[in-house]
């Protein structure tokens, strides 16, 4: 899976993510470079691996544009990784 989204939100859907079990390739993100508690944030534009996405955005239309214009749709929401997931658990540092 793919993480749409590298800040806050996104870091919870990996530590999520890890908590169940579920494989995370990489993050895209247009703003955020560089690696994100260890896992690598590709450009937006950059070609994406056949994974499902996590969008992890409030305002998801942003996410969905350029996924449609790349021909994916095969995104999702976080709100069902996150939805019974303890955040206090996790070391933030």
């Amino acid at each position: 899976m793919i993480i749409f989204g590298a800040g806050l939100v996104g870091e919870a859907t990996l530590y999520a993510a890890r908590a169940k079990g579920v494989p995370i390739e990489c993050f895209l993100d247009s703003r955020i470079e560089g690696w994100v508690s260890g896992v690598p944030v590709n450009p937006v534009n950059e070609s994406i691996p056949s994974s499902g996405i996590y969008l992890t955005s409030p305002n998801i239309e942003d996410m969905i544009k350029p996924l449609e214009r790349m021909g994916r749709n095969d995104w999702q929401s976080c709100g069902d990784l996150l939805r019974d997931f303890d955040l206090s658990s996790v070391d933030w540092s």
